[in-house]
């Protein structure tokens, strides 16, 4: 077995992701060891085997920092659609707009999560619309998935610069 499979076998996948995540939420709060917590994840990242390595890019991938949730309880679908993200599994979702008293039923496949402002976004295709749309996960009331799947875009990055541009584009041309 070579030292990168031995190095943190201690660590079930789940506990992996749970430890990525957590460092990205702390990362979001502006703490007086963040540059020491990125130089240690950095590590730990570097002695992964392959497996791992991939198991928590696919799990990791489309979470920013985060802190404080500002809008409804979004924590009852975070993981459903964390898992849906990460797996390429289409989702059934019932919405209610901001306009609406009734909530509408999509199938999206979802792209990614944005923590933006103390709110959670969904970022993914609706089927409805035909188009790119974002969902605030506070205005999900429910989340299945469909049984279908999709291949993520390559080209869309839901992290960082590009989060921040993609949710401001999406304001001024859908207020």
């Amino acid at each position: 077995m070579a030292k990168a499979d031995t190095m943190l076998s201690i660590f079930q996948p789940d506990e992996l992701v749970a430890l990525f995540q957590a460092a990205l939420l702390a990362g979001g709060a502006d703490l007086p060891h963040a540059e020491a917590l990125r130089t240690a994840l950095a590590k730990i990242r570097q002695t992964l085997a392959p497996t791992q390595a991939e198991e928590l890019e696919r799990n990791t991938a489309g979470l920013p920092p985060a802190g404080r949730t500002r809008g409804g309880p979004a924590e009852p679908w975070l993981a459903t659609l964390e898992e849906a993200v990460a797996d390429g599994a289409t989702l059934h979702i019932r919405y209610r707009k901001p306009e609406s008293d009734e909530p509408e039923d999509r199938l999206v496949d979802p792209y990614g999560l944005i923590y933006r402002a103390g709110l959670w976004y969904l970022i993914g295709h609706c089927h409805l619309r035909r188009a790119l749309r974002e969902f605030r996960v506070d205005r999900i009331l429910s989340a299945q998935r469909s049984g279908a799947t999709f291949q993520p875009r390559a080209d869309l990055k839901l992290t960082g610069r590009y989060a921040d541009d993609w949710l401001r584009n999406q304001r001024t041309q859908h207020p």
